[in-house]
């Protein structure tokens, strides 16, 4: 996958869902590709974190799955009894390792500013589950919120802090 350069004081990132109700979007360098793959596909690991859904086998490795969705606190995406759903999977470096990061939807490329992206407010963070807030890992991963042409708030994200092992 390759991402064009940016103008100096902007930056790439992937738009995506993370549940329905709730958009982020990730620096495009710590993407490392955009995987669409069949629920039957993902191998379910047992005793594992409830978060990780399994691992796939992709292009000749195994990539370790979490529902992110779920991860964060809100309610899973991951269903293994539905056979024929298919679901977007970001395949992402994060300490070292890669890792797929189940997502409800992804949208698309965009490119912003990085002077506009705010901090998060208190309205901001009355929309996000409390086991965010009270769990660093998963607090510290949110980076800030942008806002779009169209006043959506997305999510910051940033996977070099991921801590996904760690209910």
């Amino acid at each position: 996958m390759t991402i064009q350069s940016s103008p100096q004081g902007t930056e790439n990132f992937l738009s995506f869902s993370i549940t329905p109700n709730v958009n982020a979007m990730l620096p495009a360098r710590q993407l490392v590709e955009i995987i669409s793959i069949a629920s039957h596909d993902i191998v379910p690991i047992p005793q594992m974190s409830t978060a990780i859904v399994g691992v796939v086998p992709w292009q000749g490795e195994v990539l370790w799955t979490v529902d992110l969705s779920y991860w964060m606190g809100f309610e899973p995406l991951f269903n293994s009894s539905l056979s024929n759903t298919t679901y977007s999977i970001l395949k992402v470096k994060t300490q070292g390792k890669f890792l797929g990061l189940l997502t409800y939807q992804v949208s698309k490329f965009i490119c912003c500013e990085t002077q506009k992206n705010q901090g998060i407010t208190a309205a901001d963070l009355n929309n996000l589950p409390e086991s965010i807030l009270q769990h660093p890992a998963r607090k510290d991963c949110i980076k800030g919120v942008w806002t779009n042409s169209q006043g959506e708030r997305l999510l910051i994200l940033d996977t070099t802090s991921f801590q996904l092992l760690d209910n």
